[in-house]
């Protein structure tokens, strides 16, 4: 379909104070992953398919001329390679036809600096030329939004742990 439809990878990487058990604690928990994500207002787990989910989100639209509510569905799948640990998120929208593709692939890994991990999302999509940058920009300023949430989840857990041992 190019030129209509073009492919873009968004590749967002965090280091943080932590365990890479800490971090796939959240990463398979859908529910507490997806309470980082600023837009998420509510997410459903599908009966008949329990790594299936319906996520529903507020999101503004290009220069914030309105706002609506979207819904997707989403498939997490716990996912270890050389790149560390986590989960693929392949998400169904509903603008297929202007939005085709959009998966996620959420990894964790230590660091040589031991109590460091390095979180790393790499993020595929397809759309429509003209909603790319809207959509890349979007998704880049939430999606760090998500890391530095995850990280002030983690260290905060941290600190609160070594504060009340002592």
């Amino acid at each position: 379909m190019w030129p209509f439809l073009l492919d873009r990878t968004v590749t967002i990487n965090k280091r943080m104070r932590g365990t890479a058990s800490q971090v796939t604690e959240i990463l398979y928990d859908v529910h507490e992953w997806c309470r980082l994500h600023p837009f998420v207002n509510k997410v459903e787990q599908d009966p008949d398919v329990p790594h299936r989910y319906k996520i529903t989100d507020r999101l503004s639209g290009p220069w914030h001329l309105w706002e609506y509510d979207n819904s997707i569905h989403a498939v997490f799948t716990r996912q270890e390679d050389e790149r560390g640990q986590g989960v693929n998120v392949s998400v169904t929208l509903p603008q297929t036809t202007v939005f085709p593709k959009l998966e996620n692939q959420l990894r964790v890994k230590e660091t040589e600096t031991p109590g460091i991990v390095e979180v790393s999302e790499v993020v595929e999509m397809r759309a429509l030329f003209l909603l790319l940058p809207y959509i890349v920009n979007k998704l880049t300023s939430s999606h760090r939004l998500i890391l530095d949430r995850l990280a002030e989840k983690i260290e905060g857990a941290n600190e609160r742990d070594a504060d009340a041992a002592e």
